[in-house]
């Protein structure tokens, strides 16, 4: 019942005026998060995250970042 599952989309479109002022980078990028929250005990918390980019702004090339965090509370 403590448990939370988590979904994100994020669409950015950058503008023409910075566009211009650095050529040769993407006009958007679209991020999607999957996020899970599991709390093992009282003290303790894990979540676990995927992030997958489409078209990244500087890089172009789609990418997979995975993360976990640990909360430990006293």
């Amino acid at each position: 019942e403590d448990d939370a599952l988590g979904l994100g989309i994020s669409y950015t479109r950058f503008g023409d005026d910075y566009l211009n002022a650095h050529p040769g980078l993407t006009s958007s990028e679209t991020i999607l998060e999957l996020t899970y929250q599991r709390a093992l005990s009282e003290w303790c918390i894990l979540q676990s995250g995927v992030q997958y980019l489409i078209d990244p702004h500087e890089s172009g090339d789609n990418a997979l970042v995975l993360g976990l965090r640990t909360e430990i509370s006293f």
